[in-house]
């Protein structure tokens, strides 16, 4: 998902099922710590989240790059 993130120092992390009974941090880690997010300005950020890994991060903390074929 893509969001419009307003300039700030801001945290996330995700949750599954609409509870926080599951939920993942920083590293994948279940009940992990917060990822923090912090933005200068207004900020279109896409997040990303591998279900079988619970692997989470966005395109600003993280170089995202996809390889053709």
């Amino acid at each position: 998902a893509t969001l419009i993130i307003p300039a700030g120092s801001w945290e996330y992390k995700a949750t599954l099922n609409d509870s926080w009974d599951e939920n993942y941090g920083a590293g994948g880690v279940q009940s992990g710590p917060n990822i923090a997010l912090n933005l200068a300005q207004e900020t279109a950020v896409k997040f990303y989240y591998d279900h079988k890994t619970h692997w989470i991060t966005d395109n600003i903390n993280s170089l995202i790059v996809t390889a053709p074929g």
